[in-house]
């Protein structure tokens, strides 16, 4: 299951290891209780820089407002909520949004925001002073933004968007070029004639392995999919497996048989009994099919006596 926690920590935000206290440096936290002058910005991080762009902190600055009043205590406010609220998540990336900038005391502070990514940098004039955490949501912010008629950073949605509909239809090319179910069945058959032919499946944990990584990709869907009530059943059904498994190892191998053959059946009820956001459409059609073929042989291997069906305990 190795794969599954590499994915796993790529694929969302994971608790940061707290260092220090997350709260705002005594200069700052006084900076923003007394400012003088306040600015918002509106940044886009996606957009590579072209001469002429104007940026702050090296990020491209798509407008700003100058707060007075109200505005200004709300922004603030926004600002040190995010910290505050800040649950101990966060993740690899920074891509501020939103900036705001305030004058104290003959210094310049530079609030940038990445809501996306759980992280607030806090600079002095030129100087990096801190990295925070902080959570929250944009939504006060973009509305002083709207308000003001500035542009809100949309970049990241249309790549997104575009990446997402160019994965729609390279699936949909893909599914009509080969339908699923051969793939399944041809992939299954090549595994089982590759590791006959090599000698690898003379070694009884050969397809108790097989059953079991078969078993943990439903549980990886259910992380790429970040849900977290379908990552607690396909857990516990992946748990079911495992154990069927590591028993059928140990004692018959034809228990593994039965372990591959249900979980076709699995596939083919998946989507009526587990609700799982990550899994592909394509998915349970092809894993039936290789889950059916992947048994059949292995039940044949087990009656011309090639593998030996009992274990010990």
């Amino acid at each position: 299951m190795i794969h599954l926690l590499l994915i796993a920590s790529l694929a969302i935000a994971n608790p940061a290891e707290p260092v220090r206290e997350n709260k705002l440096p005594p200069e700052a936290e006084q900076a923003l209780r007394a400012p003088g002058k306040v600015t918002l910005y509106s940044l886009e991080p996606w957009d590579r820089l072209t001469p002429g762009d104007k940026t702050l902190r090296n990020v491209k600055v798509l407008g700003q407002t100058e707060l007075d009043g109200e505005r200004s205590a709300r922004a603030i406010a926004e600002f040190k909520a995010a910290v505050s609220g800040w649950d101990g998540m966060i993740a690899m990336c920074f891509d501020p949004r939103h900036a705001l900038r305030v004058t104290a005391k003959a210094h310049t502070y530079d609030f940038l925001l990445c809501y996306e990514c759980y992280q607030l940098d806090v600079y002095r004039d030129d100087k990096l002073l801190t990295t925070l955490g902080a959570a929250g949501s944009p939504k006060v912010l973009n509305e002083l933004l709207s308000a003001a008629k500035l542009p809100l950073s949309t970049r990241a949605e249309m790549i997104a968007a575009a990446q997402e509909k160019e994965n729609e239809a390279a699936e949909a090319r893909w599914r009509e070029a080969m339908p699923k179910s051969i793939i399944g069945m041809v992939l299954a058959l090549s595994v089982g004639l590759f590791a006959t032919g090599t000698g690898l499946d003379r070694d009884r944990a050969f397809y108790p392995v097989v059953t079991i990584v078969i078993a943990t990709y439903y549980v990886l869907f259910a992380v790429i999919g970040a849900s977290t009530h379908a990552l607690v059943i396909e857990s516990l059904v992946c748990l079911l497996f495992l154990a069927i498994a590591v028993v059928g190892f140990r004692w018959s191998l034809w228990l593994v048989v039965v372990a591959l053959a249900g979980h076709g059946i699995l596939d083919l009820t998946h989507t009526a009994v587990v609700t799982n956001p990550g899994v592909p459409t394509w998915w349970p059609e092809f894993c039936l099919t290789y889950d059916v073929s992947a048994a059949a042989y292995l039940a044949w291997l087990l009656r011309s006596g090639r593998v030996r069906a009992a274990g010990a305990l």
